[in-house]
């Protein structure tokens, strides 16, 4: 009866144990965002290869460097993801019990 050290951590740690790592997916795809939007107040970051090549009208490098900063920030957020659902598989589990097929 009550909790005893395992109680505790089985239960009280792991149940916001998907917001949080959520909570942290989100945080590194709006970092890698605000890197990008930091050239433009001269504070280098991701996005230098846009701001300079949008001065010179270069539109093939404005294009090049949005598209590789939007597919790093896919591709942290499809690393989070799997990280997330390796981490919690009780939360796969449920999503698979609630999906009805007719």
């Amino acid at each position: 009866m009550g909790y005893n050290r395992g109680n505790v951590w089985s239960v009280s740690n792991f149940t916001g144990a998907a917001l949080i790592i959520s909570g942290i997916r989100i945080a590194v795809v709006t970092v890698i965002g605000i890197a990008t939007v930091a050239a433009f107040i001269d504070a280098g970051g991701l996005g230098t290869i846009i701001l300079r090549e949008s001065i010179k009208n270069y539109t093939e490098k404005i294009l090049v460097g949005g598209i590789l900063t939007a597919s790093l920030a896919t591709l942290f957020d499809v690393a989070l993801s799997n990280v997330e659902k390796a981490l919690l598989p009780w939360q796969r589990a449920n999503v698979e019990q609630d999906v009805d097929v007719d």
